[in-house]
């Protein structure tokens, strides 16, 4: 009876299964967005060579571990200016004024570098522009009726563990027109190697059609000259195409007057990586598709004597504040052994009151005080703070400049830059904090230019 009884069970369970079986889920077959499809880049009608649209790509899931780059900062190079009799304007006949970038985070060093070859280029071609101007302004200074200028801006575009990206964009007006470029520059992260379109993209081709596709679309487009297919193509064919990575993908450009009248200016395409999946090489895939990366930068610790560094923090919060005896009261406190002249003994020897001492790593600081204008007792106040690297021709200034602008107070914090070693030149990059330069000194210094200003 018992195994009669088993045997309906079984029976009525397999007729339950098959039953359920026929049914069908009502989601199968659609992706995790539903009937959305990826969207798809139009092939042009007319291309000659023309390629497969790009595929329908199911969006994956982000990709695990990429993280934010490393630290830097921006620095405002203190350019040049050149002045003429002769010059019907106000202020000077020329003047340039350059951006420098720097890596001031430990373990980068190969980046640090390939940051630093950038640098050196652009003071190059900025030294070599100034040097023909000035032969301009010596032997036809008639010429100098408008201000002349030349100007190079940097914006970091993508920084994260794997892609290191930036632009440079130059101005110049020398009596004419006003030229405006812009250079692209991606590197490797960890490696400092530069990064190609090559190795950005697989489906070159298809890459080619699209950024034609997208040109087309222009509203100046019906301006432009009759081959600017041809140069689009060559352009990216030959790697002098503009182009940066971005949050969302890439960014490509062709400069003033490539293809069309100087007029319509930069002509500039947005290539999104999620739209264009396919174009990707398989490991740039997984970095593009990464969730988008925090802008806010690392902080690491300084590699220096930290009671040090605090020391010099403290100074510069003291800038045009501080009196001699109130520098003493701090070095004092400090431990910090010294050398100098306090105000009376200043004015006997009619020079500036200072201070000299030197820290753990023998390098050299020197604090410089000046007059604290008409008064009875003829106070001294800090107005500079030199430091000096030991073994390396590299310093910071940081100095008070209550005069220099409208609201009585500023101070400056300036890095000169003495690894321009084969143009024997130096250069002043202004940051806007202590923090930023007190970074370029300790960390950048040591990673970029050991190699070259070792004394």
């Amino acid at each position: 009876m018992k195994k009669l009884v088993s045997l309906v069970l079984i029976a009525a369970m397999v007729f339950c299964l098959t039953a359920c079986g026929g049914k069908k889920d009502p989601e199968e077959g659609k992706s995790r967005e539903g009937d959305k499809k990826a969207t798809e880049a139009p092939t042009p009608t007319d291309e000659p060579t023309p390629t497969a649209e790009p595929t329908a790509t199911p969006t994956p899931e982000p990709a695990v571990g990429i993280e934010e780059g490393p630290a830097y900062a921006i620095a405002a190079g203190d350019g040049c200016d050149f002045y003429s009799d002769l010059y019907t304007g106000e202020g000077t006949a020329f003047e340039s004024d350059l951006d420098y970038l720097y890596i001031t985070e430990e373990g980068y060093d190969d980046l640090a570098r390939a940051v630093r070859s950038t640098n050196h280029k652009t003071y190059r071609a900025a030294d070599e522009l100034r040097s023909q101007v000035r032969t301009i302004l010596e032997s036809e200074t008639n010429k100098f009726d408008t201000q002349w200028y030349k100007t190079s801006r940097v914006k970091v575009c993508r920084n994260d563990e794997e892609l290191f990206a930036f632009t440079r964009t130059d101005e110049s007006y020398l009596g004419a027109l006003t030229y405006k470029s812009r250079e692209g520059f991606l590197f490797d992260t960890k490696t400092g190697e530069p990064v190609t379109l090559g190795t950005l993209i697989s489906d070159m081709d298809g890459f080619t059609n699209d950024i034609i596709v997208s040109i087309q679309s222009h509203p100046s487009a019906a301006d432009f000259n009759e081959n600017w297919k041809e140069v689009v193509r060559e352009g990216i064919a030959d790697g002098t195409v503009g182009y940066v990575a971005t949050a969302d993908g890439l960014e490509i450009w062709y400069n003033s007057g490539a293809f069309a009248p100087y007029s319509i200016g930069e002509i500039c395409v947005s290539y999104n990586a999620l739209e264009y999946a396919s174009r990707f090489s398989g490991k740039y895939v997984k970095v593009y598709l990464a969730s988008q990366i925090n802008s806010r930068v690392k902080r690491t610790a300084l590699n220096r004597d930290e009671a040090f560094i605090n020391l010099i923090r403290e100074l510069s919060a003291g800038l045009g504040k501080l009196s001699w005896s109130d520098t003493k009261e701090i070095l004092d406190r400090n431990g910090i052994q010294y050398e100098g002249l306090d105000d009376r003994e200043a004015e006997e020897c009619e020079m500036q009151a200072y201070f000299k001492f030197y820290n753990a790593q023998d390098d050299y600081i020197y604090l410089f005080y000046w007059q604290d204008g008409p008064s009875l007792d003829s106070t001294q106040r800090l107005s500079q703070i030199s430091v000096n690297l030991k073994g390396m021709e590299n310093f910071m200034i940081i100095c008070d400049m209550r005069y220099a602008d409208e609201d009585g107070s500023k101070t400056y914090y300036e890095y000169v830059d003495c690894s321009f070693e084969d143009t024997g030149s130096r250069d002043g990059a202004y940051f806007d904090n202590i923090e930023d330069l007190l970074r370029a000194l300790y960390i950048t210094t040591p990673l970029y230019y050991s190699d070259v200003v070792l004394r």
